[in-house]
């Protein structure tokens, strides 16, 4: 794909986020909507531009500068009134982006990292937000049972990665044990995946490690619920029963690993975005067929009365003789009374 189609491509995402509010369209006109997968690469791009040309354009350097995405750590060694001259240039430099800066010669916080000074030397340590209230997965949720026993196992990680000192990840795996035990896990568990992340050596978890990589193997995916959790078994026992077969040999020369898909949640069921209605394309019609005897029966209409004169709106797609899985009504042209039935099979059937 070439760079100008890669732009186009770009300026139709960044350009076009439509919303609605109160019945009303609106369109974004400045910035980036939040959550599309193009809005941190774009961030990405757009400060990377920008911050090469606030440092280039000032006559002190800081001693450091790491960003991520639009979040900056410095180290500044030219004194507190440059440093203040230094945010003003910042803040200068474009009409949308401020900085605001967290300025201390003891401690400072950087996304999760609590950055301390101790004599000529730098320390770290885990920085909890006042507003995080610790709202793991509960225990009694409906997921796979590895998937729980990862969360200690993985924050457990992470606090060794984090804290450059025995003492700091000692008391933060202790709050860990707390705040999960809040949230119905076994203590017994929890302090077995902590022991189990410990064994790591900080400077091995800091570099890295790579994965060697497995050959591909098919998956059986299903939504996972708790009656299938010996489906591992169920499957080896089907194919020791087909293995004989050679045909079933060449297709599936291992067991199909088991992968579970979550559930849906009470918010994918209640909660669903919407969207604009394509207007003109609701309503009833008859089909018009040559042969159909039905059209001159059915009311084009995006809408009915009941024998009350309710009006209703039919939110449906259109719909004609051909409809399946329809709610209809009938209403008596003589005296009004109307019948409502509905059909799984064509609607032309049934009438």
């Amino acid at each position: 794909m070439s760079t100008d189609s890669l732009l186009e491509l770009t300026e139709l995402v960044l350009k076009n986020n439509i919303f609605e509010h109160n019945e009303r369209k609106f369109r974004q006109k400045q910035g980036t909507a939040i959550g599309t997968k193009m809005a941190p690469p774009y961030a990405i791009l757009f400060m990377d531009d920008l911050e090469s040309k606030m440092l280039q354009e000032f006559h002190l350097k800081p001693f450091v500068w790491w960003r991520y995405i639009d979040d900056v750590f410095l180290i500044w060694q030219h004194g507190k009134e440059s440093l203040q001259k230094f945010l003003d240039h910042l803040n200068s430099f474009h009409p949308s982006i401020k900085f605001t800066a967290n300025i201390s010669s003891h401690t400072v916080e950087y996304l999760d990292v609590k950055v301390i000074r101790q004599g000529n030397k730098l320390v770290t340590d885990l920085y909890v937000k006042p507003t995080d209230t610790h709202q793991y997965l509960h225990a009694s949720s409906c997921h796979v049972y590895h998937s729980k026993r990862s969360i200690p196992y993985s924050q457990a990680l992470r606090l060794n990665r984090i804290c450059s000192e025995t003492e700091f990840f000692d008391r933060r795996c202790n709050e860990l044990e707390e705040w999960l035990s809040k949230r119905g896990y076994k203590e017994r568990m929890v302090r077995e995946q902590i022991l189990k992340a410990r064994k790591f050596k900080r400077n091995d978890l800091l570099t890295g490690c790579r994965r060697e990589k497995t050959p591909p193997r098919l998956v059986f995916n299903i939504t996972y619920h708790p009656a299938f959790r010996g489906m591992k078994n169920v499957l080896s026992k089907i194919h020791l029963l087909l293995t004989p077969d050679q045909e079933h040999r060449n297709v599936f020369p291992d067991i199909p690993v088991v992968g579970f898909r979550r559930g849906k949640s009470l918010k994918d069921l209640l909660v669903r975005a919407k969207l604009p209605k394509i207007q003109g394309n609701e309503g009833s019609s008859g089909c018009w067929k040559k042969r159909c005897e039905i059209c001159p029966h059915i009311d084009e209409t995006s809408s009915f009365k009941s024998q009350e004169g309710r009006e209703y709106r039919i939110r449906s797609d259109k719909l004609n003789c051909d409809s399946k899985h329809v709610v209809y009504l009938v209403t008596c042209k003589t005296c009004g009374v109307q019948y409502v039935g509905s059909t799984c099979p064509p609607f032309r059937l049934r009438y």
